[in-house]
């Protein structure tokens, strides 16, 4: 098997690491939300997360997407179980720096 294209490592902000290995990835506006759904995230939980990267508004990430924003709030706290985070800021963080890759 070739090594992965790209090797992504330390995308947390606490002191626990985490590697993630993508390969043959194309750049694409699609890309961002593979990388979250490898993640863990469904695809909506990935496309509110890639969105409230952007805006750093749930409000406003929330509308852009469709949903209201309980629902968003809702879907927010799934994603912070489920990547292992507690704030916007960390999720914001880790957006970012996929996105230097995406």
């Amino acid at each position: 098997m070739p090594v992965p294209d790209i090797i992504l490592d330390h995308l947390s902000v606490n002191d626990r690491c985490k590697v993630v290995f993508f390969h043959d990835i194309t750049r694409d506006t699609g890309n961002m939300i593979a990388m979250l759904q490898t993640l863990g995230l469904s695809r909506s939980e990935a496309m509110l997360a890639q969105t409230l990267g952007h805006t750093g508004s749930l409000k406003e990430s929330a509308a852009r997407i469709g949903l209201s924003y309980e629902s968003a709030r809702s879907s927010l706290k799934t994603i912070f179980s489920k990547m292992g985070i507690r704030s916007q800021n960390d999720l914001t963080a880790i957006v970012t720096r996929l996105s230097s890759v995406a």
